[in-house]
């Protein structure tokens, strides 16, 4: 029988590359639309939000892949699973934010 953390960090592994995946596809690949918070009808610079999101999204799939390999490597630790989605989460609201055209040089809204 495989043993819950293998399980669980191999889910956490096919977590990561999947918005891996994503992320590649919104910076590489010019498609931000993928993006459910992105509006094409506003007046943003298409290819630097691609660029800007799928970097961070390809940085939230590094890290959750990280973690599930860590999993598996080591086990379950309830403190590295909270900081993971408290990163996870903080990250979204980034991309969030790049993806509706704020920048960082406009400071905190």
């Amino acid at each position: 029988m495989v043993a819950v953390h293998w399980l669980s960090g191999a889910v956490w592994v096919l977590g990561g590359l999947a918005m891996g995946g994503l992320g590649y596809l919104i910076a590489v690949r010019g498609r931000v639309d993928l993006h459910s918070d992105f509006d094409e009808a506003a007046d943003i610079d298409r290819d630097a939000a691609g660029r800007r999101v799928g970097t961070v999204a390809l940085l939230m799939g590094v890290v959750t892949a990280a973690y599930g390999l860590r999993e598996m490597l080591f086990g379950f630790d309830a403190t590295l699973l909270g900081g993971l989605l408290v990163v996870l989460l903080a990250l979204s609201y980034l991309t969030k934010l790049l993806a509706r055209g704020w920048t960082p040089s406009d400071g905190y809204r």
